[in-house]
């Protein structure tokens, strides 16, 4: 797995399961100065469309994780319940 540049948080869900139906799910994002930015293979780094409601009840229930922890010895993803 290829690890953007400037990632800071790693939406875990995404890494093992990068499509669910019709839709592609991105686990790579950065907190910028003035929101969060998600990567794409096709567009490179973008501002995400999803809230900050999002973000914090991603955090909440333990999916959306620091890039320094994700990378830590002995880390496992929560399994998504779907």
């Amino acid at each position: 797995m290829n690890i953007p540049d400037g990632t800071t948080h790693v939406w875990t869900p995404a890494v093992d399961k990068s499509r669910v139906h019709y839709f592609i799910r991105l686990p790579f994002f950065k907190k910028t100065w003035d929101g969060w930015c998600v990567y794409s293979d096709i567009s490179g780094w973008r501002y995400s469309a999803n809230s900050l409601e999002w973000f914090a009840e991603e955090k909440r229930n333990g999916y959306f994780v620091t890039i320094t922890k994700f990378n830590s010895p002995g880390f496992v993803a929560k399994k998504e319940v779907m």
